[in-house]
């Protein structure tokens, strides 16, 4: 059975000085372009200058990913998010019952928290016909508890991995891309945890999205708590286990998803 191997990525100083070649590079680079459509030095890309594409060959520069940022993402959005590489383990509550199930030809194991219920086969293929650009569902756990209209759940979904997907820019990016599309607003860092005798990357979102975005199209803004966390399951695919409930739920609602989390095991 495959495992994965994933390694922490290396954080770059924001606060690092180039060399002095590098500063000349940047220089030329940004020679005839209009300073107010480039990024400070400060957070420029070393490479290209912040220009986001190369000089002579005009392509998008590989160390930015054609952001133009040294970081990929404004200093100041990369000192608020970047986690600081110690990994974490999260608090599990008890569970009452333990669910199955299979992610890119590996099986995994995970404890329900109690008063969470499983979706039977059938809601699944339901859900995973609204979520087809969205990767795969394996699995949901939803709050028996909770009001029919609440968005209130746990879901585990995979999704082809591309390259380098968790780079610290690439992570970042990632947040910053459901800051600005969605409305939320990361309101921790992006840690790394204990995941199945292994690591993943865990972050959390609040904020109020249009009911429309949460398949609640008759509710028009809903308060919502967040997390996501990713993690590798071989080479070619990643998991996400995503946690979505009402705001004033917050913290019942990330114990019963770190319960999940922490009694997270791979078979094999």
């Amino acid at each position: 059975m495959a495992t994965s191997t994933a390694q922490r990525p290396t954080a770059p100083d924001p606060d690092a000085m180039p060399d002095v070649f590098t500063q000349l590079n940047m220089w030329w680079h940004r020679v005839g372009f209009a300073s107010e459509k480039l990024p400070p030095y400060s957070e420029a890309c070393w490479r290209c200058g912040g220009t986001i594409r190369l000089l002579y060959f005009g392509g998008t520069c590989p160390d930015c990913d054609g952001t133009g940022l040294r970081l990929g993402v404004p200093t100041a959005d990369y000192k608020r998010l970047i986690g600081n590489g110690e990994v974490h383990g999260v608090a599990a509550e008890p569970t009452g019952a333990d669910a199955s199930l299979t992610i890119a030809n590996r099986t995994a194991r995970l404890g329900i928290p109690i008063g969470w219920e499983q979706r039977t086969p059938a809601e699944l293929a339901a859900i995973s016909a609204t979520e087809a650009d969205k990767g795969r569902v394996a699995a949901q756990l939803y709050s028996s508890t909770a009001e029919p209209q609440e968005v209130y759940s746990i879901t585990v979904s995979s999704a082809a991995a591309p390259e380098g997907f968790f780079e610290s820019k690439k992570l970042l990016r990632l947040v910053l891309n459901v800051e600005q599309d969605i409305g939320l607003r990361a309101v921790s860092r992006v840690d790394t945890v204990s995941f199945g005798a292994d690591i993943a990357w865990l972050w959390h979102l609040e904020g109020t999205v249009p009911g429309r975005l949460l398949g609640r199209p008759d509710q028009h803004n809903i308060a919502v708590h967040c997390a996501e966390l990713w993690a590798p399951v071989d080479a070619r695919t990643v998991v996400k286990v995503l946690l979505t409930a009402p705001l004033d739920d917050a913290q019942a609602a990330t114990g019963a998803f770190n319960t999940v989390v922490s009694s997270w095991r791979w078979d094999g």
